[in-house]
């Protein structure tokens, strides 16, 4: 992936953040960090200052199935079945 990269917030602590970005810090927290240990680790990084980056793609490569790539080297599951016929 070929991306740019912008500093949106920061550096902050949790007490100082936009409500954008408490909105985000919720829904990671509740998806990645909701059990104990993830609560825990939570509180104690709650203070460290933290950035907001916004991650921008602008070329995304993918070698799953395309022709002229390693990945045309593996046999597709089409040829695979008319070996074993």
């Amino acid at each position: 992936m070929t991306a740019t990269a912008a500093v949106v917030e920061g550096p902050t602590r949790r007490a100082e953040r936009s409500e954008h970005w408490r909105q985000l810090g919720e829904l990671l927290t509740a998806r990645y960090m909701a059990d104990e240990q993830g609560q825990a680790y939570a509180q104690l990084t709650a203070e460290r200052p933290s950035f907001l980056v916004e991650i921008t793609p602008l070329q995304i490569t993918s070698w799953r199935g395309a022709r002229g790539t390693a990945a045309t080297t593996f046999p597709s599951r089409r040829s695979r079945r008319r070996r074993l016929l």
